[in-house]
């Protein structure tokens, strides 16, 4: 996790902008679940005229990352003016802030994925499990990155030649950890 919630939020709009530069349906489906979900809840009106996968017009989340891009640049400028107006460094103001963004939510996601795929047997879900709580603990660790390197590397052999759908559950959390 990065130093404070501007860093994250800088991170998040590059993120959207590569998504929606790239328009790339993995990367835009992607970046519009993170964001909203680490967002959704703090930004009041974060939702308010996304329209998302769900739209009667069809998949707008495309077009929805340019909002969303706004909404966070608009949320990074409010946090700068509440430092100011309060007299306080950024970091000391926003550090409340960076606290309630809960880092976990990505494995919490993953695990309700895997608990409710039909795919997987009740053994290959404890399995998944406990590599998806390994990385979380790793993903918390203030370890360097080739430490953190090290712990994962045992993560993606055992995942090598386990199938497309829990690559596709574990592969963004071990890139999460990686940050």
């Amino acid at each position: 996790m990065k130093n404070n919630i501007q860093e994250e939020i800088s991170e998040f709009i590059e993120m959207c902008e590569y998504a929606y530069d790239s328009a790339c349906s993995d990367d835009v489906g992607s970046a519009w679940d993170k964001v909203s979900t680490v967002f959704g809840n703090i930004i009041p009106g974060y939702y308010d005229g996304l329209n998302g996968p769900e739209s009667p017009r069809g998949d707008m989340r495309l077009l929805d990352l340019l909002l969303i891009t706004a909404k966070l640049r608009i949320f990074r400028a409010k946090l700068d003016y509440d430092a100011a107006m309060e007299k306080k460094d950024p970091s000391i103001a926003t550090a409340a802030l960076t606290a309630s963004i809960d880092i976990s939510v990505p494995f919490h996601t993953a695990i309700d994925l895997v608990v409710d795929d039909e795919e997987f047997d009740d053994e290959e879900k404890s399995v998944l499990i406990d590599q998806i709580k390994e990385l979380k603990i790793i993903t918390v660790s203030h370890t360097d990155k080739a430490a953190k390197w090290e712990k994962i590397r045992p993560v993606l052999s055992w995942l090598d030649g386990k199938g497309v759908r829990m690559a596709d559950i574990m592969l963004p959390l071990i890139s999460d950890a990686m940050k």
